[in-house]
């Protein structure tokens, strides 16, 4: 939804909202958004609910997850979509002083993804790793999106990042396919604070994946992560 949309549905136009399913770029949004669960009528709720904040997805998450119904989370739709922009398989662009420009493959190990200005709610926008320096109003080809995340179909659950059914059983093997996930996927695709991600949140995606105790992800997250990580969470904990 352009501005001029979004605008004369505020001022009560009631004419209907267009179907974002027939629209030829989607917003950063708009694309993790059907990343996250692959249904057309999702996307549509964020299209009618006139989000354009990373934050509204978490509470999106959070009903579905309360519902029982299947999904990623927001930051796993980020990982998978930061791993294709930077391999090249998909293109996006932003408004970098008021002109659109398209960025390339490695751009997209320098700039994450953000809120505008950094305040909880705001538009999406990319923020640069070493700085201050924003791009707004990120946009991506609908038809890159749907090559790469077809439309999910039937009854199975959508695939979580790591596939349960292909773990180990032994709980020391679990620790190793944690830690080799921890370290050539969580590490090189984390796309958020420089700081890494909030130590609660990896005990949280590891015992999810791979069903390892609280203890065993304390010691993968303080022997993998980087250092700069370190101070997001405890040194230490109790099971």
């Amino acid at each position: 939804m352009d501005d001029d949309e979004l605008a004369a549905e505020v001022a009560g136009d009631d004419r209907p909202l267009p179907d974002p399913m027939d629209s030829p770029d989607w917003s950063l949004v708009e694309a993790l958004a059907w990343i996250m669960t692959r249904e057309p009528e999702f996307l549509r709720s964020v299209v009618r609910d006139h989000s354009r904040s990373l934050i509204s997805l978490d509470a999106w998450t959070a009903d579905r997850m309360l519902r029982g119904l299947d999904g990623l989370s927001r930051e796993e739709a980020v990982q998978l979509l930061w791993k294709e922009l930077r391999a090249g398989t998909m293109s996006g662009t932003a408004v970098d002083d008021h002109s659109r420009r398209e960025l390339r493959p490695l751009d997209w190990q320098d700039w994450r993804h953000g809120n505008r200005g950094g305040r909880p709610g705001a538009d999406a926008a990319l923020v640069h790793h070493a700085g201050p320096r924003e791009l707004s109003d990120p946009s991506f080809r609908r038809d890159d999106v749907l090559r790469l995340w077809p439309a999910h179909t039937g009854d199975a659950p959508l695939p979580p990042v790591q596939d349960q059914s292909e773990l180990p059983k032994s709980p020391a093997a679990r620790r190793i396919a944690a830690r080799k996930w921890y370290r050539e996927v969580r590490v090189p695709t984390w796309t958020g604070s420089p700081r890494g991600p909030k130590a609660t949140d990896d005990f949280a995606e590891l015992k999810r994946l791979f069903g390892i105790g609280r203890r065993d992800a304390q010691t993968i997250r303080n022997e993998e992560a980087p250092k700069r990580w370190q101070q997001s969470g405890p040194k230490a904990v109790e099971d």
